[in-house]
Parts: structure tokens; C-alpha cells; sequence
């Protein structure tokens, strides 16, 4: 009785070494399938990696450990049931299809629950080959809540954390965004907005047309529209318990969580304004041209005349103004990490991705034709000169003869017989008349 009482305490503690194994048959306590007379590893399962997998041992090197659930070796640590219970399946690479063996288990659709251990971030698709995802940045104790239960098929990890721009949506897991439930007061199952959604209907879960609250968490500002792409929207800047209230309830079909134009500094495209030198927070990120950062809040602070140092992120060029409306403006090129030689720090009031306006040139006259041939050029009419035509003194020409002058007439003087002359002036027309004598002394 000792001897059999002494067994049945040591052997949960061999049936438990592989962690989350249920309770295992007598003849098969390691649960690989091979029965203690041909089993060479009674409790130490065989890992079916493809290497010696006849002799029910775990294989050491790389073969031996690569898909163990040991709790500290790195990876993303997949469950079949919830809490980390049931099979475990460790992945440390990125796996485009679990529809097949791995540690002894097929895992394709059965994983309810996730652990990351040594990792930062996990991304979990429904389909094979990085179909319909979400992503992860740490450990789910149940996947039902983000409606990934039993559904994934591919798996892929980034070692150094998420990628530079984050997916715009993911579980409800403490994450800052805006939390988006199917049942009023918040209840289950929820969807994180991170970023902008389009369209529902592109995301797992089922959530078009579903929600019935939200919950802002990190954020103070939500756009929710009724149809895709941002069709017929309203914004929220707190917590809807109940959105039938608003007359929003099951009839989101798009979401934003940034406004028209700026947003969270959340590695997308844009110009990053910060409020301290070499890109120190706090943090708004500009995408579209804003006229007046005096107008508007984000998460619960003005950025109006704040910025001393702007990132580009994407972006090439950006124009900042002292002034609301394009006011005493200047253009950047480049990230900028001290805004004061510019003589811009802590004076920012307006932003804009388009040149500047260039004043419009007025019409250029039409050239007159340069062919002769098409169009010549008339000569203009000679304008008769003002000096009187010389008359040669060896060839007299008689007064009749002489042409009719138009400005100035032509004089000619007769001898008289005393003191006195007679003037006379033949004008156009050859006609003569006379003027009162004169005294021509």
C-alpha cells in the first residue's frame, strides 16, 4: 500500500510536465501515443518534428525543442483552451498555414487562448498565407472576446515589436483606442479601433452593423459613420453606453479614430508636431492642411503655438504659418529637431502639404504677324514737309505751275510804281487776292 501510494503521488507530477497536458492513460503517461513498452521516454512526450520520431523521446537541438510549450523559451504560445489550458504549440517563425502536425497536434482553428513570452507582438490571421488578421502585442486569456476563438490558421511574428505602422484594429486588451462592444454597457465580444476602419465588413468579427457601445480608452475622440468609407458619420469625444440613444446603434459600418486632417502620432504618414525639442511629447500628427490648430483639442490638449520640433514621417515637404490661415508662412523639406534657429519654436497656428499660391501672370500681347505674306504691313502716308519746295533760280517756274500747298501758301510779290507794293497770295486752288498796299520802304 505505501509502494502504491507513493505512485500515485509521483506520477501527476511526470503526467504534468508538459504544461497545460491533460490527464494521460497508465500505459501512456507523457501522452505521445506510445505505450511505456515501446515508449523510450515514458515521460518526456515525443515532439513529431520530423527527426526520430519512432522512439517517443523528445529530440534535443533544433529539432527537439522547436514547438515545446516550456515557459521561457521565446515565442508565441498558442492553447486550445482558455486561460492557457490544452495543447500548447510555441511558434517562433512565422507559420503561413497550421493545417498540419506540429508538436504532435494539428492547431489549424483550435486556439483559444494566446501567451507571449519574450515577445512583444503576434499577428494571427484567420486564413493561411496572412488572410483576415489581427494583431496582438500581448498574452489573450480568452479569444472569444475579440472574435478569433477556434479561428486562426496563420501565424506570424515581428522579434523587435509591431511593424512602423500599426493595423488599425485588434483586440480589446487594454491597448489605447476606441473599444467598440456588441452589446450595450459595454458588453462582449469587442473590437479595438487603433486607426480607421473603411469597412467593416473587411475586418473578422462580424461587426458591421453590430455595435452597440463604445468606450474611449487613451483617446478622447471618435468618428463613427453608418455607411463605408466614411459615409454619414458622427463624432464622440466620450464613452456611448448606449448608442441607441444617439440613433447609432447597430448601424456602424466605418470608424476613425483621428479627425479631418490630424491624429494620434501613431507611426503613420504625416507631420509629427512635438512639444519639446528632438521630437520630445506631447504629440499631434498632421496629415491633411488645418487652418487654425486654435480650433480643436487632441486628447485633451491644444497644440496651437506648442510645436518645437517637427518629424517627417513619409512626407516630403510641409508648410508651417505663425498665423491661422496661411499667415507669415514658411516650407521644410526635411525633419526638423530645433524649431528656434528658424525663429518658428512654440508660434505654429496653421499647416499645409500644398506650395503656396503663385500670383498669375497677365495675358502677353499677341505678336504682330512676321509674315509679310500673310499679312503685310502698310506703309503709312508720307506727311507733306513744311519747307517749301526749293525753285532753281536759272529756270523760273511760273506761279500756275507750282503744286498746291496744304499748310503753308506759296507768297509772291509784284513791283509797284511808288513806295507802296501790292501783296498778293495764290493759295490753293491757284486763286489770287490781294491785300491792302503796304508801304514796302
Amino acid at each position: 500500500m505505501d509502494s502504491q501510494a507513493w505512485v500515485a503521488v509521483v506520477r501527476p507530477q511526470h503526467v504534468h510536465r508538459r504544461h497545460g497536458q491533460r490527464d494521460r492513460p497508465p500505459d501512456d503517461p507523457d501522452g505521445d501515443g506510445f505505450p511505456n513498452s515501446v515508449d523510450a521516454c515514458d515521460y518526456s512526450a515525443e515532439d513529431f518534428d520530423g527527426f526520430e520520431d519512432t522512439d517517443g523521446c523528445p529530440e534535443p537541438g533544433p529539432f527537439g525543442t522547436k514547438w515545446v510549450c516550456d515557459d521561457y523559451s521565446t515565442g508565441a504560445y498558442l492553447y486550445t483552451i482558455e486561460g492557457f489550458g490544452g495543447d500548447c504549440l510555441r511558434v517562433d517563425e512565422n507559420i503561413s498555414d497550421l493545417n498540419q502536425t506540429l508538436n504532435g497536434h494539428n492547431f489549424n482553428d483550435r486556439t483559444k487562448s494566446i501567451k507571449l513570452v519574450g515577445v512583444s507582438y503576434v499577428r494571427v490571421c484567420r486564413d493561411a498565407n496572412n488572410g483576415n488578421c489581427m494583431q496582438f502585442t500581448q498574452s489573450d486569456t480568452n479569444l472569444a472576446d475579440n472574435s478569433m476563438e477556434s479561428a486562426i490558421s496563420s501565424v506570424y511574428l515581428t522579434p523587435d515589436g509591431p511593424p512602423p505602422v500599426p493595423d488599425d484594429y485588434g483586440p480589446c486588451d487594454g491597448s489605447n483606442g476606441a473599444y467598440f462592444y456588441y452589446e450595450n454597457n459595454y458588453g462582449n465580444p469587442c473590437l479595438r479601433i487603433s486607426g480607421g476602419v473603411d469597412n467593416f465588413n473587411n475586418i473578422p468579427g462580424g461587426f458591421n452593423d453590430q455595435v452597440s457601445s463604445i468606450r474611449l480608452r487613451g483617446i478622447d475622440y471618435v468618428r463613427v459613420c453608418m455607411h463605408a468609407d466614411a459615409g454619414n458619420c458622427r463624432e464622440f469625444r466620450q464613452d456611448v453606453p448606449n448608442l441607441d440613444v444617439e440613433s447609432f446603434g447597430n448601424t456602424i459600418s466605418s470608424a476613425y479614430v483621428w479627425a479631418d486632417g490630424y491624429g494620434s502620432c501613431d507611426g503613420r504618414p504625416g507631420a509629427y508636431l512635438y512639444w519639446i525639442e528632438n521630437y520630445g511629447d506631447p504629440c499631434l500628427r498632421i496629415f491633411k492642411d488645418v487652418n487654425n490648430l486654435a480650433d480643436f483639442t487632441w486628447n485633451g490638449l491644444n497644440h496651437n503655438d506648442k510645436a518645437k520640433s517637427i518629424k517627417f514621417l513619409n512626407i516630403s515637404y510641409v508648410r508651417v504659418c505663425l498665423h491661422a490661415d496661411a499667415g507669415n508662412c514658411t516650407q521644410f523639406f526635411e525633419s526638423i529637431p530645433n524649431l528656434a534657429p528658424h525663429s518658428y519654436e512654440s508660434s505654429i497656428s496653421s499647416v499645409y502639404f500644398s506650395a503656396p499660391p503663385t500670383e498669375t501672370p497677365g495675358p502677353t500681347p499677341s505678336p504682330f504677324p512676321t509674315d509679310p505674306a500673310e499679312t503685310p504691313t502698310p506703309t503709312p502716308t508720307p506727311i507733306p514737309s513744311d519747307t517749301p519746295t526749293p525753285v532753281p533760280t536759272d529756270t523760273p517756274v511760273p506761279a500756275a505751275l507750282q503744286p498746291a500747298r496744304l499748310i503753308t501758301p506759296t507768297i509772291i510779290l509784284t513791283a509797284a510804281t511808288a513806295p507802296t507794293t501790292t501783296l498778293k497770295i495764290i493759295s490753293a486752288g491757284n486763286t489770287t487776292e490781294s491785300l491792302e498796299a503796304i508801304n514796302w520802304a
